[in-house]
């Protein structure tokens, strides 16, 4: 079985206002805030991504160890599925 690739759901409005993203899911009208280590996973899935290649990005990026940055990306990536934020759009 293979990795799964993310990306962000089209029917969203983002705004960067002082290091946050702020989404609004137009379909739902709720609001979503973004912060730090969820602001840099954000602008990777605009292109899509894997979870292991996004959390070895934040293990690099904010120097955490593998296995924590896997575990928290994992996490995060499934919080802004179950909210209908970002959609998997293949299999590699």
């Amino acid at each position: 079985m293979g990795e799964i690739i993310f990306k962000k759901n089209g029917s969203l409005i983002e705004r960067r206002i002082d290091g946050e993203a702020i989404l609004l899911d137009i379909k739902s009208g709720v609001y979503y805030d973004l912060k730090d280590v969820g602001v840099f996973i954000w602008e990777i899935l605009t292109d899509g991504s894997t979870a292991r290649k996004i959390a070895a990005a934040v293990a690099e990026n904010f120097d955490a160890d593998a296995e924590t940055a896997l575990a928290d990306t994992l996490e995060l990536l499934n919080d802004l599925e179950a909210e209908g934020l970002i959609v998997r759009v293949a299999e590699v």
